[in-house]
């Protein structure tokens, strides 16, 4: 099932769950930014002393987990975004 929701609607959803957690209220439109943060994992690669990529019996490159990190990326929600969900719903019988 995808779920679509604009940026309208999550800027309304925003403003009820402060009003209902923190008790202020406040107006959609005082919202100056808003940016979605994800945590993204930038490969590193296993190298041999030439620098050429190792590859496996596949011809895979081999990722260099201990190398490897997690870098943080924004992107900006503004007028006109959309947020995506993508849910998978078990049917009962």
């Amino acid at each position: 099932m995808q779920i679509k929701l604009y940026q309208s609607e999550v800027m309304e959803a925003i403003t009820k769950h402060i009003k209902e957690k923190y008790g202020a209220d406040i107006n959609v439109n005082s919202i100056m930014e808003s940016t979605i943060e994800s945590q993204v994992r930038e490969y590193a690669y296993e190298k041999h002393r030439n620098g050429k990529l190792k590859k496996d019996e596949h011809g895979c490159s081999i990722i260099d987990y201990k190398n490897s990190k997690w870098i943080t990326k924004h992107l900006n929600f503004d007028e006109g975004s959309e947020l995506y969900f993508y849910i998978e719903i078990e049917n009962e019988s």
